[in-house]
């Protein structure tokens, strides 16, 4: 066995906490009848592995408090200025002045809408939270609320105090509402690295995605899990790969194919929540899980690398997206951090 042989098996074994992959077999000769030009693979990033025997078969996001169910506050009932825990207060959206908010019990202010809660804490009695949200024209906060949660602890209840003394509870879903809000604002999708916009996302590029994000960068991103439709993004939790079967390329195959590898792989994808939540929900009913299976071929070159793929299964991800932290807050929620657990 050759140096570049131990080298990468090596490699391979110190996987082996993200899930072994297989071992390496012993390098194929290209295909005499197929000699054109290798296809290229279209990756996000250039430096991930695409070697196919030293990508894990299996991985999941560590964090644990990170990834967590949330609603999508649809703007046709207010978005976040939505009273949502709403139990005796008129549903009228008159926000308190200093007097009544001072006047108001715990339970009272609890029922205040996300913005009006932040509006207070800010001692900003003119609301302008609240203003600039309802001039907010997206239909809800899906896509901020998917990438909030992968970079932030699930938010914990707090109750802060203002400059006046007036102390301000928040709910889990009061903080979660605050951050959708904010990255639906400042981060767009579509600005984002990503695949299978322009063109089909091709099943090689989803596993060496998969692979290199959640097993070896220990990072979620964004999954539109329906084919065809409405854009539903999902961040991905864990995932689970299998070759079910090995076979020599053919003419049929792309150029530079040697070798066929079957796949079935099962990724779990965090869904949104179906109510708002006063307390965190990861470790509850209310942290709703999806779990989506998929079959497809992987074309391997004669370097063991994957150079394209095609998918098998009816159920197939439409695009996907590589999620960015926001480092600061910055506006009207730049003292946001307040009320994080991060």
């Amino acid at each position: 066995m050759d140096v570049v042989k131990i080298t990468l098996l090596c490699l391979s074994l110190s996987l082996v906490a993200c899930g072994p992959a297989p071992d390496m077999p012993t390098y194929a000769n290209p295909l005499i009848e197929n000699q054109s030009e290798s296809v290229k693979l279209e990756v996000v990033d250039p430096k991930d592995e695409i070697i196919f025997y030293l990508l894990p078969l299996n991985g999941r996001v560590l964090a644990k408090k990170t990834l967590w169910s949330g609603a999508y506050w649809p703007s046709r009932f207010g978005g976040i200025n939505q009273r949502w825990n709403l139990l005796t207060l008129p549903a009228e959206s008159t926000s308190p002045n200093w007097v009544e908010a001072f006047l108001m019990s715990q339970d009272e202010l609890a029922q205040l809408s996300p913005t009006e809660k932040f509006d207070l804490f800010q001692g900003r009695y003119d609301y302008p939270l609240k203003t600039d949200v309802s001039t907010f024209t997206g239909e809800n906060l899906r896509e901020g609320m998917v990438v909030a949660s992968a970079f932030y602890n699930e938010p914990t209840p707090k109750t802060l105090s203002n400059s006046e003394g007036i102390q301000v509870p928040f709910g889990s879903s009061d903080i979660k509402a605050l951050l959708s809000y904010y990255y639906q604002k400042n981060q767009i999708l579509s600005q984002l690295p990503q695949l299978g916009i322009k063109n089909k996302l091709d099943a090689g590029s989803f596993h060496v995605v998969l692979a290199n994000n959640v097993a070896l960068k220990n990072l979620s991103f964004l999954v539109d899990i329906q084919n065809g439709g409405e854009v539903l993004p999902m961040p991905v939790k864990s995932f689970a790969s299998r070759v079910e079967e090995e076979r020599a390329a053919n003419q049929t195959s792309p150029a530079g194919a040697t070798r066929i590898l079957k796949m079935r792989t099962k990724v779990s994808y965090i869904a949104p929540s179906l109510r708002n939540t006063w307390e965190p929900v990861i470790g509850t009913p209310d942290q709703l899980v999806i779990i989506k299976e998929y079959s497809y071929e992987l074309f391997l070159n004669y370097k063991n690398e994957i150079i394209a793929g095609s998918w098998l299964s009816e159920e197939q991800p439409e695009s996907l997206w590589i999620p960015e932290k926001l480092h600061k807050f910055q506006g009207l929620l730049e003292n946001l951090n307040t009320l994080l657990d991060d």
